[in-house]
């Protein structure tokens, strides 16, 4: 049976894990910067830091698993259901294959810091940045020109969540 956690708390480079009684069950030292992002995948955690570091661990054993060196300081950070890590830098956005450990995408647009993404299973990806606006991305076509794309569909499925296309008198950048 999974264990349930109720917070992830990083205080002094160290990432706790509590249950829902407040009760620490594991404990992970070696950040080398203030942590930036946060995840548990099935069996293991995924942290990122400000410095450009992606580690992940087996919190059962509370050993690390491996980990990723970057140039760019990481703001946040989410992980896929397939494996796939997104990491908002500066003005942009990566996609990194956790298995390879390669970039397999670079994507940018914002005019200001990105500080939150969000992913949903029909492969698209939500940015918030300090130009205070949203962007959604199509991670899946991610160009319009293809004959197979269809704006007007992913417009539509956003309002399903009251997220409103600018083009349709919104405010939501596509």
């Amino acid at each position: 049976m999974a264990t349930l956690f109720t917070v992830f708390r990083h205080i002094f480079n160290i990432i706790k894990i509590f249950d829902f009684n407040g009760k620490e069950l594991h404990s992970f030292a070696g950040s080398t910067s203030n942590i930036s992002g946060l995840q548990c995948c099935e069996n293991y955690l995924v942290s990122s830091t400000y410095d450009g570091k992606i580690k992940w661990y087996d919190y059962e054993q509370e050993k690390k698993i491996d980990s990723i060196s970057g140039k760019e300081d990481i703001n946040s950070m989410l992980v896929t259901g397939d494996g796939i890590i997104l990491i908002a830098i500066s003005t942009g956005f990566q996609l990194i294959d956790m298995s390879t450990k390669k970039i397999i995408k670079n994507l940018s647009g914002q005019s200001g810091k990105v500080n939150a993404i969000a992913y949903n299973e029909m492969g698209l990806i939500i940015t918030g940045s300090d130009d205070k606006k949203v962007k959604l991305i199509d991670v899946i076509m991610n160009k319009m020109d293809k004959p197979e794309a269809n704006p007007d569909r992913i417009k539509q499925q956003l309002t399903e969540y009251s997220l409103v296309p600018e083009e349709w008198g919104g405010d939501i950048i596509c």
